[in-house]
């Protein structure tokens, strides 16, 4: 007869493939450090189990190499066709203890890793579970390594539904809100929306947010208005951290302390004497972290000594230089990260095996494990630290293949005091799909710079993105007089609907521009003004601002310059005249731009594609073909895009939801692309409002979303029509 944990064993290693056992690559859940955390052991506490199941014949044991576990080969496990008989004919249940079947992290809406064996912690499972049946909402709290991840794996595991998420430095309410829901491709930006999205998507489940100590203070505000949202719509939440859980102040609130030695011993192997298990468990202070990092035969801390200096001179005395650099490298991540082009990826094997690595993401993420890393920073002077950021700083510099990677660089060279002279140029780079992490980055440089100018002007550009705009404020505040100043206080002003003090600060910056530079500003004004409407409200075009705005344009000489803006300039009159129900006079402007081109340029079909859409010439059985015809035509995704929701929204005004819908999940989605600037926001903001129409359920998230994003383009007419059907809505 197995023990309980060779039967466990057993049924956790027949989740994998037969496919695996002739890999190159494993993954590493089949090795002993995977293993270990599976069970929720100690690594040395499966040597006798593994052992006797191989003598047995159960399973094999073979070299290979291990995804993540750097380049040289690990042993790994298989279980055997005897194995597989057995488990058949005794069943898949061990007594007492049971491991979740392996999963895919794409479709477990839950963490993939399995439960683990919890001990000791029965009379706190059933405090918690006691105060979510009439609180809704419980916070947990203890020190490093205490074990409160374990806990609220398993207290997900008593309840029908769960959703997990883990914070880290770069979080904000919308990463976490993405893993607590992954089923939502688009994200609006506002909390009480994300929210509503959750509800609809999820709707009654446990949401776990773990390492809540771990939120950014920039983007603290944010997510304690998502907890809150959800609370308010009488979900259940459980945050676990380190204390104080500062916005879940009020709450009820459960400490998890150490385990008793009798309960902490189980974490030992069974192979050693039940007196020297306790023994190791009491001088250990039940620590669960601390027993999972003691390696048989090495030194016992002293009594009185705390768990923080075993771990400094104990634990990682043992490791050798090699390691003990990857080790240096690897507790200055302010996340998990890929395991992919880690430096000194060659040791992740053997700090693996020293249980001083935490893994997630299907075990493709690893950073290391938080009581060692927080033990281990306390022990560099402020030179090693600066040092160890260069070295950072170069690595990722080296790798520089993703936008990940930039970002890495540029949060180690400000940790490191380093400034490049294209610092804006990179920030403006990544900042569409990195700007969470660039608002923490760029704040907390400024911090530590605070007279810094351009780190401020950054970090106000970063705000204003974000629509955050009492950030942008506070970074407006310490600039001079200058370019930047003018330039962010701008975008605040357009962001916030003060018209009349952006139309000043427009003027200032037309006076110190060259011709060229001018004519450019004055075109991008006339376009958002002609755009400032929503397609199914009376078109006000602002006739005379578009005009007058057109008229004080001064061509420049150079065909390379003054070609583009003579089209530019007609594609705003051309659909200012639409606009105005004046046809002949577009066709016109159209027809004289036909002779700097032909007939089939994709400019020239699109002009005619409007007319036709105003016009309505175009039968509804013809009018998708035409749309995606004229489409396919143009010269960039963005131009593509523009197209097609133009299309859907005449779609909707003519009451053809279902074509509408059709062409409407073709288009590009808001923050998926590499765009920013004027045109793509008022392109967003359009795309919300549209989808307002179509998802009626989602209705009022999409409202509240499209205003954020006309505000954010400055169109605030139209922000402003949107509201008010918001009201209406509400």
């Amino acid at each position: 007869m197995l023990t309980k944990p060779q039967h466990n064993l057993l049924r956790w290693l027949a989740a994998f493939p037969e496919s695996l056992e002739r890999a190159w690559d494993v993954p590493r859940e089949l090795s002993l450090p995977g293993l270990a955390d599976a069970m929720g052991v100690v690594r040395s506490g499966l040597n006798a189990p593994l052992k006797h199941l191989e003598n047995e014949g159960y399973l094999n044991k073979r070299m290979a190499h291990v995804i993540g576990g750097g380049t040289r080969r690990r042993n790994v496990h298989h279980i055997t066709q005897k194995g597989r008989d057995w488990l058949n004919e005794h069943g898949q249940e061990s007594e007492g203890f049971t491991v979740l079947e392996h999963q895919s992290p794409v479709n477990a809406p839950f963490s993939p890793e399995p439960l683990r064996s919890l001990f000791g912690r029965d009379r706190a499972m059933a405090e918690v579970m006691a105060l979510l049946d009439t609180q809704q909402c419980v916070q947990i709290h203890g020190m490093s390594g205490i074990g409160k991840t374990a806990f609220g794996r398993a207290l997900a595991e008593n309840v029908t539904s769960s959703r997990w998420a883990t914070a880290d430095a770069f979080s904000d309410a919308q990463s976490l809100a993405e893993s607590w829901c992954p089923e939502v491709s688009t994200w609006p930006s506002d909390p009480a929306s994300m929210a509503e999205q959750i509800h609809l998507h999820v709707g009654e489940a446990l949401y776990l947010l773990d390492d809540v100590h771990a939120i950014p203070k920039r983007h603290a505000a944010k997510v304690e208005s998502l907890v809150h949202a959800l609370r308010s719509a009488e979900l259940q939440v459980v945050v676990l951290a380190k204390p104080p859980i500062e916005f879940a102040d009020g709450w009820p609130s459960h400490q998890l302390d150490a385990l008793e030695p009798e309960e902490a011993m189980n974490l030992l192997p069974e192979h050693i004497a039940e007196k020297e298990r306790l023994h190791i468990a009491q001088a250990l202070g039940g620590h669960p972290m601390a027993l999972h990092l003691h390696q048989e035969g090495s030194v016992l801390p002293e009594a009185g000594e705390s768990i923080q200096s075993y771990i400094s001179t104990t634990v990682l005395g043992d490791l050798d230089e090699q390691n003990q650099r990857a080790l240096d490298a690897m507790v200055l991540f302010p996340r998990p990260l890929s395991i992919h082009h880690l430096p000194h990826g060659e040791a992740i094997g053997d700090l693996d095996d020293h249980a001083l690595l935490r893994w997630s993401g299907n075990d493709e993420r690893v950073e290391v494990q938080h009581v060692v890393r927080n033990v281990r920073r306390a022990m560099f002077s402020a030179q090693e630290l600066l040092e160890l950021h260069k070295q950072a700083a170069a690595h990722w510099k080296a790798c520089g293949t993703t936008e990940e990677h930039q970002v890495l660089r540029l949060y180690h060279e400000l940790a490191s005091g380093h400034r490049s002279h294209d610092l804006e140029d990179r920030v403006q780079a990544v900042l569409p799909s990195q700007h969470r992490t660039l608002a923490v980055v760029l704040e907390s440089a400024t911090a530590q710079r605070e007279g810094d100018e351009e780190l401020h002007f950054l970090a106000g550009q970063v705000a204003l993105h974000r629509m955050e705009l009492n950030h942008v404020r506070h970074h407006l505040e310490r600039l001079s007089e200058g370019d930047r100043q003018r330039r962010l206080a701008f975008g605040l002003a357009s962001a916030e609907g003060a018209v009349d003090e952006a139309t000043a600060i427009l003027a200032a910056q037309l006076d110190r521009s060259t011709p060229l530079e001018a004519a450019k500003m004055l075109l991008a004004a006339s376009v958002q003004a002609l755009e400032d409407r929503v397609f199914d409200q009376p078109n006000s075009p602002r006739e005379a601002t578009v005009t007058e705005m057109l008229e004080r344009i001064d061509l420049p000489d150079e065909p390379i310059h003054r070609t583009p803006l003579m089209v530019s300039m007609a594609l705003v009159r051309h659909a200012l005249a639409l606009d105005l129900g004046e046809h002949d006079g577009a066709v016109a402007i159209r027809s004289s731009l036909e002779a700097l081109s032909h007939q089939a340029d994709p400019v020239l079909q699109a002009m005619i594609l409007r007319e036709d859409l105003h016009s309505n010439r175009v039968f509804q059985e013809g009018l998708v073909n035409r749309i995606e015809s004229v489409a396919s035509m143009q010269p960039t995704p963005f131009h593509e895009a523009m197209i097609r929701l133009s299309g859907v929204e005449q779609l909707v005004n003519r009451g053809s939801g279902q074509d509408a819908l059709a062409l409407f999940e073709k288009l590009s989605r808001p923050l998926t692309g590499q765009q920013q600037g004027q045109a793509w926001y008022r392109y967003c903001a359009r795309w919300w409002y549209v989808r307002g129409h179509l998802y009626s359920k989602e209705r009022r998230a999409c409202l509240r979303e499209a205003v954020q994003w006309f505000r954010r383009a400055g169109c605030h007419t139209a922000a402003e029509s949107v509201l008010n059907r918001l009201h209406r809505v509400l």
